[in-house]
Formats: structure tokens, sequence, C-alpha cells
């Protein structure tokens, strides 16, 4: 392979992987999960009017996002707050209050 060629082929590569890890965003759970509490209360234990989420699992907090999603659950804001956030992080979100759940926290 000439040296044009190869130097082609690395800055091909090198592109591909910049891009790759443009696209890619991270995840801040705690940052959502600092926002749920504000109405959920202090982990998901809500002394108030606004469901708690602990005590529910993973399952059930992904379920009730999907639901407020699709119009199917009553909500003052969930419905608009669903929408803000990905699959990825409705699940870390789910999973965080649900290990909180198992863990009996």
């Amino acid at each position: 392979m000439s040296a044009g060629r190869c130097g082609l082929s690395v800055t091909i590569v090198a592109v591909v992987l910049l891009v790759s890890a443009c696209s890619r965003q991270e995840v801040n759970i705690d940052g959502i999960v600092n926002t749920c509490t504000t109405c959920h209360g202090p982990d998901g234990k809500s002394s108030g009017a606004v469901p708690s989420l602990y005590g529910l699992s993973e399952e059930e907090i992904v379920r009730a996002f999907e639901d407020f999603a699709m119009g199917e659950r009553e909500s003052t804001i969930m419905d608009r707050i669903v929408g803000a956030y990905s699959d990825e992080e409705i699940r870390g979100v789910a999973k965080y209050f649900g290990d909180l759940s198992k863990q009996g926290k």
C-alpha cells in the first residue's frame, strides 16, 4: 500500500471513530433521578399527592412511562416530561428506582 493510500485509510478510520464518539451521548441518570425526586420525593418516596416510585419494579416504571407517552395514563405533567427522555434514559431511571426498592433503602 502506498503512503498516500495508507494515510487516507488512517484518516477515514479516524473520522469514523470521531463521528461515532460524537454521536454517543453520555446518559446522566443521576441528574435525571434528581429531577424525579423533586416531585416524587427523596429516593422516590413521595409524601404528597404525587405517586411514589419507591416500591415499584423496573418494569412497572417503564410501563408507566410508556403509558404516559401513549396517552393511556392521566397526568398533570408526566405526559409532557416523558417525551424529553430517550429509551435508554427511561430504562436507567427505572432501574435506579427499581433497584432501590429491591435493596429496601
